[in-house]
């Protein structure tokens, strides 16, 4: 994994005891991508779409939020106490 600043678009992920595991469509990085934040360790990001072609557009995405958490902590998220959905940009 390596640091990112964040350029995307959107955001939905598991938050569970301090950590973020958030799925992205972001504007240049490749799909499929692992990246941490730089702001915060505890914040971890994975493309899963990227670029502009289908900006402006509602794109249905399904994802297994527990499996993505999983894979970047290697370990077994309880019942998440929140789920969340996000359109900053500020960073971009």
């Amino acid at each position: 994994m390596r640091p990112l600043t964040c350029s995307s678009y959107g955001r939905v992920g598991l938050l569970r005891s301090g950590h973020a595991c958030l799925d992205i469509w972001d504007a240049s990085l490749p799909v499929g991508s692992v990246h941490t934040s730089q702001k915060t360790s505890t914040v971890t990001f994975i493309v899963v779409h990227t670029g502009k072609a289908q900006l402006g557009q509602w794109v249905t995405e399904r994802r297994n939020v527990r499996e993505d958490y999983r894979m970047v902590y290697g370990e077994e998220p309880d019942n998440p106490p929140v789920i969340a959905l996000s359109i900053d940009t500020n960073d971009t």
